[in-house]
């Protein structure tokens, strides 16, 4: 009798502690299941730890994260050691929101959510950088995280860097003095771009990290040149002279010079329309001068790498392609 009565509160007990240990797991489980959690390093922002997370980021993206992370002090400052948390989101949910379609629903067919406008993102700012956009003619102090489309211009000022990510695996940057405009841009379905840019001043760097598929087309004007190109890394600058400078570090660039109507520039008539193409290839550049025949692509040289723009971006793509 005194053994039973003995095992009777230990049994209890057991029991109790098991009961305690399945919902600590249940808690732990849940929370697993729901959100996970990444930890900033140095140079990184939310919506870059999106690309990562999720592949992509959008309004809708940003909106679930400033929610869950209301602890940050700056969402849009993040410090080295803080704690970012990302709710699960399903892929379903995602290519809805992507897409921007204002009808579809969770059961919404895949093929129905293409052909949508598409929202590009900062990732990162360095210095001082302001926009505006086709309906606002006011300029606007640039900040991570903010979404940028069609119609908007950027500029940056002495010092200024910009990184704006068209994806988790396609980025432009751009150097201080720059002004750019984005005349049209859209991703109706993955790996494939339709972009057209205006570079006005300054410098910029693309990174296409990826194979785009065949429909994919990217146009960059700048003053004197268009860049046409699908899958490369390179950079552009208009130069103080008036000169226009394309280096290529992987894939190919188109450049097709813009002959000025009514020109008595007989060098530069190459092509039926008065314009001349270059293809320039990876490992090359061409410098395009005022008032000069068609040039023809050259090496790019060793000290090109020591170059602060060219190193910088080095970093950076070092940064943004990590996983």
């Amino acid at each position: 009798m005194k053994i039973k009565n003995t095992l009777l509160p230990i049994g209890l007990a057991l029991i109790f502690l098991l009961a305690v240990l399945d919902f600590i797991l249940g808690i732990f489980i849940q929370n697993k299941q729901d959100k996970t959690l990444r930890i900033a390093r140095e140079n990184e922002t939310v919506s870059l730890l999106a690309l990562r997370e999720y592949r992509t980021c959008n309004s809708f993206v940003l909106d679930i994260l400033r929610n869950a992370n209301q602890h940050l002090p700056n969402f849009n400052e993040l410090t080295p050691g803080d704690t970012v948390f990302f709710p699960n989101i399903t892929k379903m949910e995602l290519d809805i929101q992507v897409y921007n379609k204002p009808d579809t629903t969770i059961s919404t067919p895949r093929r129905e959510l293409r052909n949508g406008m598409r929202q590009a993102i900062i990732t990162w700012i360095e210095g001082n950088a302001v926009y505006k956009t086709s309906a606002d003619s006011i300029w606007h102090s640039l900040e991570n995280n903010l979404i940028v489309k069609t119609g908007d211009t950027i500029k940056t000022s002495d010092g200024g860097l910009v990184e704006i990510a068209l994806d988790n695996k396609s980025v432009v940057r751009l150097g201080q003095n720059s002004e750019f405009t984005i005349h049209f841009f859209n991703i109706p379905r993955k790996k494939e771009i339709q972009a057209n840019f205006a570079l006005l001043s300054g410098d910029i760097w693309i990174s296409i990290d990826q194979f785009l598929e065949k429909n994919s087309l990217i146009y960059i004007s700048l003053p004197d040149i268009s860049l046409k190109l699908k899958d490369a890394r390179f950079r552009a600058s208009i130069l103080p002279e008036g000169s226009n400078s394309v280096h290529v570090y992987e894939g190919n660039v188109d450049v097709r010079h813009k002959n000025s109507h009514g020109s008595n520039n007989s060098l530069v008539k190459q092509t039926e329309d008065g314009n001349w193409i270059q293809k320039v290839l990876a490992g090359n550049f061409l410098l395009v001068s005022p008032n000069t025949p068609k040039p023809s692509p050259e090496i790019i040289p060793q000290f090109d790498k020591a170059d602060a723009w060219v190193a910088w971006n080095r970093h950076r793509d070092a940064i943004f392609t990590q996983r």
